[in-house]
């Protein structure tokens, strides 16, 4: 005996294996090739929306450097506008208070000469009052004109 009938093969198996590679034949024309057709189009799909993603990533982080530099630049520029405002109204300030001391001190300069002024006229008419004064107490004194 051979070893097929040993085994239990017999005509049928051929019969079979052609059924199954005619099934094979049509199955993968019409089932298998479509099938493998969709999965890789659906992996292209997923690695070129990966590599797209990464491009987009890689363009996002670009453009956030750019507007951090922008910003930095502005902020660095509006510093510099106000450290030149401040300076400015520092000079002013200096400008504003010599002239506030120049203006007090002449006031005070004037205040001066006509307190002094009022002093001197104060002093003659009290020494021309004093001979008048003087008589009048005089005059009470010994009770009599003089």
């Amino acid at each position: 005996m051979s070893i097929l009938t040993q085994l239990g093969i017999d005509q049928t198996a051929y019969v079979q294996f052609a059924i199954f590679v005619g099934l094979y034949l049509i199955l993968s024309q019409t089932f298998f090739k479509p099938y493998m057709k969709l999965f890789e189009a659906r992996r292209k799909a997923t690695v070129e929306d990966r590599e797209h993603a990464k491009k987009l990533l890689e363009e996002a982080d670009q453009k956030i450097k750019e507007y951090q530099s922008k910003i930095h630049e502005i902020r660095a520029e509006s510093q510099k506008q106000i450290d030149l405002a401040i300076t400015a109204a520092r000079k002013e300030e200096s400008q504003l208070l010599l002239n506030a001391r120049d203006e007090a001190k002449k006031i005070y300069q004037d205040t001066l000469g006509d307190v002094t002024g009022q002093k001197e006229k104060i002093k003659k008419e009290i020494i021309a009052e004093i001979d008048t004064m003087a008589k009048g107490v005089s005059e009470k004194l010994l009770l009599r004109k003089i």
